[in-house]
């Protein structure tokens, strides 16, 4: 049985989509329990009543027991029991807020479980650890494997040597490493593993790369995660981003109830397949964290898009624009109706609020470069740097300066063109030149309050 992509607006309706559910199964065994001839007529008037879907609810918290029941009674032997995406009817009871009313209903619904002599033995799947979505009374300690645990690991998507062979028999093998790199790269216990969907999806449609894991069942869950983030997990997400992994604890006893703790976010994400572990530290729940291809750093990069200052794609597009084109007063006034009124007022007079939120901006909108601040090159030390991923292309330098006092119009675009002079004089483009980079676009950036002032210069490696 499987409860993947449930979604109702009332506890009526989902038990109508349970109901249904558990209608097609009972009819898939109707064979068996009619032709059995061992099941008394009031079980069969109750198989039929799930069939036709008149059953009530208490009945209905009855059907998957008594389910289990009849076909053992029917056959003679003991009944193996497969749930896939168990959670899924919380999930959809917690998008349409009225989680609660239906935890009373599971309990009953998958109690039947516990201790159940009719039963071989069952198979969870789901999100969130099963013994601890509250339903630990009517289960009874069930052996619990995570992304996190070794044993069974290699079945939880292909492995990389299966991946090569099912590319290289619909002739794509020479795509194997940048479809590892678009499709690859969780790591479940210690093994490397990909994502079965994605690569499915990108050798039926001959080789074509993009974004088909769209985790729908999930997305609920990450709006909510990303609604109640912290600015430091923010911060982090950002880096990560980037390719920087960050350090965290992970708790694998993350609930529905628990998603809008800003401290379970991490843990959230990973469960959730938008982050990966790479390495743990000793014997602890302690491990780096970074985000596992490319093809979840388009989404993911698409969905923090969605709950930042910067108001989404067309917005990013704008500001692309603006950087790549040196268009100081497209930028200047992108800065101050977009981005700067998500400033407080205590960050006005810090040069680090000003710098963080441009880092951000920038490596959330330029993927095709590895952005870095505080970067020793020249003569000094420059405030962010982004240097092309690929070789030929254009680089770039930042320079932000904060001022305390109200400036006159003029001091203002003085304050932005020393930023753009310093650049030029402490020779901040020269770890760029050294890179291959042969054209680089500077930007001295000055600040007050809410408001921006913006100096734009290309330089050219001279030498070269």
């Amino acid at each position: 049985v499987s409860f993947k992509n449930l979604s109702a607006n009332s506890k009526t309706d989902l038990l109508g989509l349970v109901g249904g559910i558990l209608a097609k199964e009972y009819k898939r065994h109707w064979t068996s329990l009619d032709g059995s001839q061992k099941l008394s007529e009031e079980e069969m008037a109750f198989c039929r009543r799930i069939i036709s879907q008149s059953a009530g609810e208490m009945e209905l918290m009855a059907s998957l027991g008594n389910l289990i029941a009849y076909l053992t009674e029917a056959a003679g032997t003991e009944v193996v029991v497969l749930l896939d995406e168990y959670d899924g009817i919380l999930q959809a009871a917690f998008e349409g807020g009225f989680y609660l009313e239906m935890l009373g209903f599971c309990k009953v619904f998958y109690g039947v479980i516990k201790g159940n002599p009719h039963i071989r033995f069952s198979f969870i799947t789901g999100v969130f650890e099963v013994a601890k979505e509250s339903l630990s009374s009517c289960l009874n300690s069930p052996d619990v494997y995570t992304v996190l645990d070794e044993r069974y690991s290699e079945y939880f998507g292909f492995t990389p040597e299966e991946a090569r062979d099912l590319l290289i028999d619909y002739g794509l093998g020479e795509s194997y490493e940048k479809a590892i790199s678009w499709y690859g790269g969780y790591q479940f216990g210690t093994r490397r593993m990909v994502n079965p969907w994605g690569l499915l999806n990108f050798i039926s449609r001959g080789g074509l790369y993009r974004p088909y894991w769209t985790n729908s069942s999930s997305s609920i869950i990450l709006q909510t995660v990303l609604n109640n983030i912290t600015q430091e997990s923010l911060d982090e997400l950002r880096s990560i981003l980037e390719g920087i992994p960050i350090i965290s604890e992970i708790d694998p006893t993350v609930t529905f109830l628990s998603l809008s703790s800003p401290s379970s976010t991490l843990s959230t994400l990973v469960f959730l397949g938008y982050l990966t572990i790479s390495g743990q530290y000793e014997d602890s729940y302690i491990y780096n964290l970074l985000i596992p291809n490319e093809e979840v750093r388009s989404i993911f990069r698409k969905e923090i898009l969605n709950h930042t200052h910067l108001g989404g794609i067309s917005a990013v597009m704008k500001f692309r624009a603006y950087m790549k084109s040196g268009d100081e007063n497209g930028l200047r006034t992108f800065l101050e109706e977009t981005v700067l009124p998500s400033l407080s007022y205590y960050d006005f007079s810090s040069e680090n609020a000003y710098q963080a939120l441009v880092l951000g901006m920038v490596t959330l909108c330029f993927d095709e470069f590895k952005v870095e601040s505080e970067v020793n090159s020249g003569e000094g030390r420059c405030d962010i740097m982004l240097t092309p991923k690929e070789k030929g292309q254009l680089g770039m330098v930042i320079e932000l300066k904060s001022l305390k006092y109200q400036p006159s119009a003029q001091r203002f675009r003085l304050s932005a063109e020393n930023a753009l002079r310093q650049i030029r004089e402490k020779g901040y483009a020269e770890k760029l030149f050294q890179t291959g980079v042969r054209r680089v676009l500077c930007y001295g950036i000055s600040f007050y309050r809410k408001r921006s002032e913006v100096a734009f210069e290309e330089i050219t490696d001279s030498v070269n």
